[in-house]
C-alpha cells in the first residue's frame, strides 16, 4: 500500500491502516520522508473497506480518508490515498492571554498553536454574542508548530482588521 504525501501533511508521523471487516488487526507504520508504503500479507480475499489515519507524533488523528478496495487472491494492489480530510483541527491562543489592557493605535502581537499548518486561520474579536473585527482571515502559514500576527488596535466603531 502506498500513500502518497505533500508538505502539507509535514507534522504526521504515522500512518494506521483499519480494515472495515477486522479480518487484519490495525496496521501502524512510521513515515519518513514524502511517502509511507507497507506490503500487508494474507488479507482475505474481496471487498474491504480500509480506512487511513494520519497521526502526529501525540497520536493525534489529523487527517483521514476512507477507501473501500478489492483484495484479489494471489494479486498485489497499490490503492493510493490522497483525498485526506481534516480532523481534530485545534488552535490554541498563547498570546495574549487575558487580563491586559491596550489602547486604541497599539499593535499587538498575537501567537498561536496549531496542528494543522495546511488549514488557514481566522481569528475574530467577540463580545460575546456578536463579531466586532477581523483580525486576521484566511492566513495560510506553512509548517507546524506556533505562528503570530501583529493586530493594529482600532476604534471600537471599526469593522474590519488591519
Amino acid at each position: 500500500m502506498i500513500l502518497d504525501q505533500s508538505s502539507s501533511f509535514a507534522s504526521i508521523s504515522t500512518v494506521l491502516i483499519e480494515f472495515a471487516s477486522n479480518s487484519i488487526s490495525p496496521i501502524e507504520i512510521n513515515v519518513s520522508g514524502s511517502s509511507a508504503t507497507t506490503t500487508i500479507n494474507n488479507i482475505p480475499s474481496g471487498w474491504d473497506a480500509l480506512t487511513v489515519k494520519l497521526r502526529n507524533s501525540s497520536k493525534t488523528v489529523l487527517f483521514l480518508e476512507r477507501k473501500e478496495v478489492n483484495i484479489l487472491a494471489g494479486k498485489t494492489i497499490s490503492p493510493s490515498f490522497n483525498s485526506f480530510s481534516p480532523r481534530n483541527e485545534s488552535l490554541r491562543i498563547v498570546k495574549p492571554n487575558g487580563n491586559m489592557e491596550y489602547e486604541v493605535g497599539s499593535t499587538l502581537e498575537i501567537e498561536w498553536s496549531r496542528n494543522h499548518s495546511s488549514i488557514p486561520v481566522n481569528l475574530y474579536l467577540w463580545s460575546k454574542t456578536y463579531k466586532i473585527n477581523t483580525i486576521v482571515s484566511n492566513l495560510k502559514i506553512s509548517g507546524g508548530g506556533n505562528a503570530t500576527c501583529n493586530w493594529t488596535i482600532p476604534p471600537l466603531s471599526s469593522t474590519s482588521g488591519t
